[in-house]
């Protein structure tokens, strides 16, 4: 499934190559349109093609299954959140996100897309930080484990070099260790997946890699890891074979969003449609 849009994104320094689908992984047909559509309902896709949550969760987990089949044959235990708001906070469909915000910023159902998208809001208040994250399911050790998380999402608002937007795996709320998204230290013209990350991403460390050009198009996100290795794709397209870790997290991870706006006093957003994970049972 290929990029609507988007040019090639590369990889680091000497494994620079264009994406290509992964080998023996086929996308299933129900999760496609989320995959690769250009749409923007709650699903990802066009309004004439969508299919129940239940049918999109069911679909995830046997693409999480075929990602990780070769590094691991084991059953896996997942959770699906489609972002509405509930009863305590953060609230969604599958299990329950918290949310927190420090200086200003919000976690509010969208405006534009009411149904099921939820908008990360640093607000027009400088050094505005704020999350959503799992305190009731991790993916088990990067280490020595496996594990898959994929997620939805666009960046709708101007972004700068103070900026951070992103989905994480988090070894604590504070210390996002591989992530996707929008990181102005790492580019201020390109979304990014890093890994070997340590603290918030403003820390710039890490090793990143170029997915595409930044816009404020949906694009879906895959990022899955077995014994030390790490993979990433955009839109159903593979990028490069996979990283080795040179530090890869020896506790389990939680999945997390994180926005921040720095030093500049304007409004930076992160639009969220679903997010899946999966781990070893």
């Amino acid at each position: 499934m290929g990029r609507t849009g988007q040019t090639p994104g590369n990889g680091p320094t000497g494994l620079d190559s264009a994406p290509s689908a992964a080998a023996g992984v086929s996308v299933p047909t129900s999760v496609a349109v989320a995959l690769g559509g250009s749409g923007a309902t709650s699903l990802g896709g066009s309004a004439t093609n969508l299919a129940p949550y239940q049918t999109l969760e069911a679909s995830l987990f046997d693409l999480a299954r075929q990602r990780l089949n070769a590094l691991s044959p084991n059953l896996l235990h997942s959770r699906f959140w489609d972002m509405d708001f509930g009863t305590s906070g953060l609230g969604l469909a599958g299990g329950n996100l918290s949310g927190w915000t420090w200086n200003g910023g919000s976690n509010t159902q969208s405006a534009a897309f009411p149904g099921g998208v939820v908008t990360t809001d640093t607000t027009a208040t400088a050094s505005s930080l704020l999350a959503a994250y799992s305190p009731g399911f991790s993916l088990w050790r990067p280490d020595v484990s496996y594990g898959y998380m994929a997620c939805r999402f666009r960046l709708p608002s101007a972004m700068d070099g103070q900026t951070f937007l992103c989905w994480a795996l988090c070894k604590g709320i504070n210390d996002h260790s591989i992530y996707v998204g929008f990181n102005g230290v790492k580019s201020t013209s390109n979304l990014v997946f890093v890994y070997d990350a340590s603290g918030y991403p403003n820390s710039g460390t890490g090793t990143a890699v170029v997915l595409a050009p930044v816009d404020a198009n949906w694009h879906t996100y895959e990022i899955w890891y077995g014994s030390g290795l790490v993979f990433v794709s955009i839109d159903g397209v593979q990028i490069n074979g996979g990283f080795l870790m040179a530090a890869p997290p020896s506790v389990p991870v939680w999945p997390a969003l994180t926005g921040y706006n720095g030093s500049t006093a304007a409004s930076r957003k992160l639009d969220t449609d679903w997010v899946f994970v999966a781990t070893l049972r």
